[in-house]
Parts: C-alpha cells; structure tokens; sequence
C-alpha cells in the first residue's frame, strides 16, 4: 500500500514521488486530523504534503513560493500557512538539496530533464545533485554537453525562500551554446548565454578571471588552464567542437566514457573524419567490430579529405597501427579506393619504428594494387 502523500498527489495528478523526506510537526485540513508532513519530489518540482490518504489533505508547492525556508542554529524550519515544521538536523543537507533539484527541474520543464548522473572527466566537475540537474537541463536544450566547471568562489545571496544561503557559479559548454549559471542551496537560479567572440581567459599576479566582454567572473589560477580549453571549444564550429571535445578527452583525461558519445554526435553533425575515428576506435577496443566500415567508405566519398588529412588524424588521435591497419583491410575490400589505402600509409607511419615485414609487405601490395607506389 502505497504512503498518503503518494496517493494523495497522484490523485492530482502530480508524480510520482521519487523521494520523501519526513518533517517535524503536522498540518490539518477541514475534516483531517493533523497529519505528519513530508517534503516530496516529483519529475517536475517538489511539494511540501500532509495527507490522511487519496482524497483528504493538504499540498504546498514550493517552486510557487508557498513555503518559506529558516535557517537555525539548532535546526532549521520550514514554514507554511503559519505553521512552523522542523527540519531534522541529519536531514538538513537531504532538505536543502531536494529543494534545490525540485527547483531546478521545475524550470527546467521543458525540454524534460534527462535522468542521467554526470560522471566527472578532464572538462566536467564533480557537481551536486541540482548543478547536475542544472547543467543536464542546458545540454538538453543544446546539447551535447561539452564541459561544465564551478568557477569562483560562492557569495551570499537573499533567497526567494527567504533565508541567506549560498550560490555557485559555472560556466556551461554545450555543443551549440556557452552559459555562465548561477545556482544556490536552494535552488534560486539564474542563466546567462555568452557569445564566444568575447570571451577570454585572463590570468596575472593578482588572479585569475573568466572575461566576457567587460564583464569578469573570477576563477581560481588552477582552474585557468580547463577554462582556457573550454573557450577555445567554444569558438569552434558545433561538428569540429564536438571531435576535437572528443580527442582531448582521450588523449588528457582520466576517464573517457565520454568520447564515443561524442564523437557519434560529430558524425551526425557532419564532420567529415568522425566515421573514420569512429571506425578505429572501435577497433581498438575490438579487433573484429568492422560494423561501422561500411559507414565509412560512404563518408570518404562525400568529404573533402585527403591522404595529408587522414595522416594528421591518426597522428593527433594517436591511434593503434594495429587498429588503423584492419580499418584499412576493411576499407580496402569494400573498394573504397584511395581512402583505404591512405588510412594504411597512416597506420603503417603510426609504427613506423617497428620491424614488421608482414605489415610492409601487406603495404607495398595495396600500392600496387592502387596503382600509386611511393
């Protein structure tokens, strides 16, 4: 059987409940004994709710204004309809952040939040829930995400809850836009486009800053060096930005969960090297995955790409010979030409301090096949 406040909401038509916190005190309605209350989060929001089952109780919605947030040196409060309901002092961060991500979600309605966690790499921090949620909404909306960084150091701001309370700045990349967001402890939020002609990252004795324009949003010094990266990506067009996202994060990052998702969305955006990249990585991973060949042989007859291109890629992709060489034996029997043999001249200058007769004789024999000896 499911708890009050669930059916109770979804009797409104609002749900379903994916997290419930239990406050001190109670709230009643005509015909309701008191009632325990329960803050309760919802895919779009987040309601403060007493209920005695479906259709008897009481709902707030705190993205509307209807609660009121106090901090306390003891235990904080929410207060609604004169009532005064304590907020566990073990629960209090658990409050505050579902608060926070019930907010964001609420402006983020549409498009529809994605429910994906970020996992942290060389150009996304580690984040909280609501920045998560914050910076996920922005990507929906021009996505991919690119890198997302909490810059500066938090202020003090007046919340719409009522309270001071904490807010954090982040400059936000996505495949199509650059933000700077601001976002606090409970979830007052505020987000600015910027054009990527103006930006620039400035550092000297006395610090460090994000410049846009005339406007400047102080980083840390360490951070220089990722913000910097971040505005040369945002200056690139949507294809080139995604691929060369890609590269780095392959080749810097501790972690590249991020890069085949990247590099498939350049791909579709047209850059005319992603199914060749694709197609080795794959390969790298595993030898006998030849699915995107096919793919591959299509893209090199529509782009402008040439042996100088193709050499330049696997160089600054660092890619496997080994995996550059079956890309070029796939390539080769689907008759695509030039291409495949370009793509084996890279793999082999990939190894080029390796004795492998085999390799150069594989080699010599496409070249001549092509009828184009070095």
């Amino acid at each position: 059987m499911a708890a009050p406040c669930i059916d109770y909401l979804a009797e409104r038509g609002i749900g379903p409940v994916e997290r419930r916190i239990r406050l001190g005190g109670k709230l009643t309605a005509p015909g309701m004994r008191p009632a325990s209350v329960e803050l309760c989060l919802v895919p779009d929001g987040v309601w403060l709710v007493a209920a005695e089952g479906r259709f008897l109780g009481k709902h707030y919605d705190v993205c509307a204004g209807e609660v009121r947030y106090e901090t306390g040196r003891l235990r904080d409060r929410l207060i609604v309809a004169d009532t005064v309901l304590t907020v566990p002092p073990a629960r209090a961060g658990a409050v505050r952040t579902c608060i926070a991500l019930g907010r964001v979600r609420h402006w983020a309605r549409a498009p529809s939040l994605p429910d994906t966690a970020l996992a942290p790499d060389r150009y996304v921090a580690a984040l909280s829930e609501p920045a998560q949620a914050l910076v996920l909404s922005l990507a929906a909306r021009g996505g991919p995400l690119i890198g997302a960084v909490r810059i500066g150091a938090s202020r003090e701001i007046e919340s719409r809850l009522g309270p001071r309370t904490r807010e954090h700045t982040y400059f936000v990349l996505t495949a199509e836009q650059a933000h700077v967001a601001r976002l606090s402890e409970l979830g007052d939020l505020s987000v600015e486009a910027l054009d990527p002609a103006l930006l620039r990252v400035d550092v000297s004795a006395s610090g460090a800053a994000l410049r846009h324009g005339e406007t400047e949003y102080p980083i840390a010094p360490r951070q220089a060096a990722i913000v910097s990266e971040l505005v040369e990506l945002s200056i690139m067009t949507r294809a080139e930005r995604l691929f060369e996202t890609a590269r780095r994060l392959r080749l810097l990052s501790p972690t590249r969960h991020r890069v085949g998702a990247l590099v498939d969305h350049a791909i579709r955006s047209g850059h005319p090297l992603a199914a060749l990249a694709a197609l080795v990585i794959d390969l790298e991973t595993n030898p006998s995955n030849t699915a995107r060949a096919e793919s591959v042989r299509a893209a090199f007859e529509h782009a402008p790409v040439d042996a100088a291109t193709v050499d330049e890629l696997f160089r600054r992709w660092s890619f496997a010979a080994d995996a550059g060489r079956r890309a070029a034996r796939e390539l080769r029997a689907l008759g695509a030409g030039p291409p495949s043999l370009w793509v084996h001249r890279a793999a082999r200058a990939r190894a080029a301090g390796l004795d492998d007769p085999v390799f150069d004789a594989e080699l010599a024999e496409h070249e001549l096949e092509s009828g184009d000896p070095e």
